[in-house]
């Protein structure tokens, strides 16, 4: 997304990015330096990344260490990074390895002295760790996706030790300013 794309959509009120910096593939999103760079300069009030893991490529420290590595490399700078907590088939196939993945991930923004955030809904968690009791990191903030084309938090069920979320993802079909996205509401960002 370009630097003038970015500023029509802070001028239609969208007030922050969150880019997509690393794959599912455990890759790079290579178009992430430039997009970070581009929101700052069209002025987004909050600049910040996710990263989708690739638990079966194993070290999530090190994922995130390659991460920070290109961060720093390409001068990135972001307030928050998020942590991609979906899409069962990505993930290991039994909820005590992909529990013990997760604690790894989390484990390693605390390492890293980073930042993070996790995304994610109930149906997701309960699916990838096999219940939505399972609570570790939940002392960072949540930003939970439920389609409902509403601005609200009045529809979030309580989960995995979470009982208030800081952003709501609730459509996939926001399109101005020649480019796509999904949105997100947040009263107020970490």
């Amino acid at each position: 997304v370009s630097e003038s794309e970015f500023a029509c959509l802070k001028a239609a009120n969208l007030r922050f990015a969150i880019v997509r910096c690393y794959r599912s593939t455990g890759s790079i999103d290579t178009a992430c330096a430039a997009s970070i760079a581009a929101a700052h300069a069209g002025s987004m009030d909050s600049v910040h990344a996710y990263m989708f893991p690739h638990p079966k490529g194993g070290d999530a420290k090190g994922q995130v260490g390659d991460l920070l590595d290109y961060f720093k490399a390409h001068s990135v700078d972001v307030q928050r990074l998020w942590l991609d907590i979906e899409g069962e088939q990505y993930w290991l196939g039994s909820a005590t390895s992909n529990q013990a993945f997760y604690r790894d991930l989390a484990d390693a923004c605390s390492s890293y002295k980073l930042a993070c955030g996790v995304y994610s809904s109930k149906g997701q968690w309960e699916a990838i760790f096999g219940s939505s009791s399972f609570s570790y990191g939940a002392d960072l903030p949540l930003w939970y996706a439920h389609y409902d084309k509403a601005a609200s938090f009045s529809d979030f069920s309580a989960f995995a030790g979470w009982s208030a979320p800081t952003i709501k993802q609730f459509s996939d079909a926001g399109a101005k300013c020649g480019t796509s996205y999904d949105i997100s509401w947040a009263p107020s960002l970490p």
